[in-house]
């Protein structure tokens, strides 16, 4: 059972999301038959991750529930904030900040009393939430408390998430050479053949976005030859592994783009597609 539930996990790595749920179908089949609830947590967390990546929001959250439910009937405190940061970050995700926040600071409380190696994780997506909720004072807190943990020494993975969040406040504000620090970021985690899928999905996004507001800003159409290849990325990943938000999302790309070259009728069409996607899913 754990080991189809890690070539799950390895193909969600690699951004094989297709292979992830067909082995994390097969091993959650499996605990369920041997009766082995830690294997059906992993697998129930697992494949609320990867229905989250592939945009099926509904479906995710009802495994992320299922998945805290867990958690608590096992009084795995690691697991019950894991559960707590993966709910905040599906609220964060679908607007709904105020829930969002109760889910990640619970969790975070958690992480306090038990000195939990998560709470770098936790805080990442509380920033998260501050920053969508366009509450950029407390984003800028929650930023510089991650720095504390950075320096004590920390894992790769940690850090990259940390850099790339670094862009996100360098996009928000004016100034431009800060969006050139933010772009040289993004551009790094999107050229990146290893990068973690959900990181590489965000940097694709940011980085097309940021050409698309200095193409509108600026008229400069070689900002059209930089965002080209990225959108092509996109769709690459949206097609190949059925992640139907990030369809909706290049749709609505290349809208704006047409939008910007004044081709209206071609930007209705493309948002429409958008519609249609973000409406099913």
């Amino acid at each position: 059972g754990y080991v189809l539930l890690h070539k799950g996990c390895c193909n969600f790595g690699l951004g094989e999301l297709n292979l992830c749920l067909m082995f994390l179908g097969e091993a959650s089949q499996l605990a369920k038959d041997i009766n082995d609830k830690k294997l059906f947590l992993q697998t129930t967390k697992w494949l609320g991750f990867t229905y989250g990546v592939k945009g099926e929001s509904d479906l995710a959250l009802e495994y992320q529930k299922r998945y805290l439910a867990l958690a608590i009937e096992l009084n795995d405190k690691q697991e019950i904030i894991g559960a707590h940061n993966t709910l905040g970050m599906k609220f964060t995700e679908r607007g709904e900040f105020k829930r969002a926040i109760e889910y990640l600071e619970k969790g975070l409380s958690i992480c306090h009393e038990i000195n939990s190696w998560k709470t770098f994780i936790v805080s990442s997506s509380l920033f998260e939430a501050f920053l969508k909720s366009n509450s950029l004072e407390k984003a800028q807190q929650c930023h510089n408390r991650m720095g504390v943990l950075i320096k004590q020494g920390t894992y790769k993975f940690n850090d990259l998430l940390y850099r790339l969040q670094e862009a996100l406040l360098l996009k928000k504000t004016p100034h431009k050479t800060s969006h050139s620090k933010a772009e040289k970021i993004f551009k790094e985690v999107a050229d990146k053949e290893t990068t973690f899928i959900e990181f590489k999905i965000g940097a694709l996004i940011n980085l097309c976005d940021l050409y698309l507001t200095r193409l509108k800003e600026t008229s400069n159409l070689k900002e059209l030859d930089k965002i080209q290849p990225y959108i092509g990325k996109i769709r690459t990943i949206a097609e190949n592994e059925g992640v139907h938000s990030l369809l909706a999302e290049m749709y609505s790309l290349q809208a704006k783009l047409r939008l910007v070259v004044f081709k209206f009728k071609d930007a209705q069409k493309l948002l429409a597609s958008a519609l249609n996607i973000a409406n099913i899913y």
